[in-house]
């Protein structure tokens, strides 16, 4: 029986040395505000519009993710509308404030292109900067002399962006990778940062079907 437990356990510490988790903010409601994840999209409602998301995910545990977004977008003419994003996500759980946050800020830049009477290609770029703060030092730990949690990290550097959208009156097809962030790996006290700046592809689409004169 004991060789069988060694033999299981050998097998799940195996399988462990590739993990993935949540690194981008997560929002429920892209159809709402889909500024959030693709620049293009600024300007395919032809008007100015502004948006404000929030999101509290896992909320029976403490110190759980909380995302907050807010959007403004709109056409400047025919071809060429701006927004601006402003994104922050924090996690923790502390009296005053979270251990981990971070802010994105971008301005974007779409040109919407007809490509026949019904079909639009929307091309958008996003620039701004991008804040990540590690709070480590603040976390009330069993063992406080832990050398792992006494390095606080701030780092702020610039972020790009970019997405396409093709779309008609109904239906719509986008690909964006909305935050490029470029981080050396040991930019503050000899601590490996790369992982904040993974870049994340998303691919959406989406139609409207009209099931009679009122509901779609």
């Amino acid at each position: 029986m004991k060789t069988i437990k060694i033999v299981l356990l050998y097998f799940v510490l195996a399988s462990t040395n590739i993990l993935s988790a949540q690194q981008e903010q997560m929002y429920t409601h892209y159809d709402i505000n889909s500024l959030a994840m693709n620049p293009a999209y600024a300007g395919t409602s032809r008007t100015f519009t502004g948006m404000m998301l929030r999101r509290n995910q896992w909320t029976d545990w403490p110190g759980a993710p909380v995302y907050n977004n807010l959007a403004i977008q709109g056409p400047i003419n025919k071809d060429f509308a701006i927004g601006l994003n402003i994104q922050n996500g924090s996690i923790g759980n502390f009296q005053n404030a979270a251990p981990l946050s971070e802010t994105h800020i971008g301005a974007n830049l779409a040109y919407h292109k007809s490509l026949n009477k019904d079909w639009r290609l929307a091309v958008g770029l996003r620039v701004g900067l991008f804040n990540y703060n590690v709070q480590l030092s603040k976390i009330i730990l069993d063992n406080p002399n832990d050398v792992s949690f006494q390095k606080d990290m701030t780092v702020t550097t610039p972020l790009a962006g970019f997405g396409l959208y093709l779309y008609n009156k109904n239906t719509f097809f986008a690909l964006s990778s909305p935050r490029m962030v470029f981080i050396k790996e040991d930019i503050q006290n000899q601590v490996n940062l790369a992982h904040v700046s993974q870049i994340h592809h998303y691919v959406i689409a989406g139609t409207v079907i009209p099931l009679n004169s009122d509901l779609v």
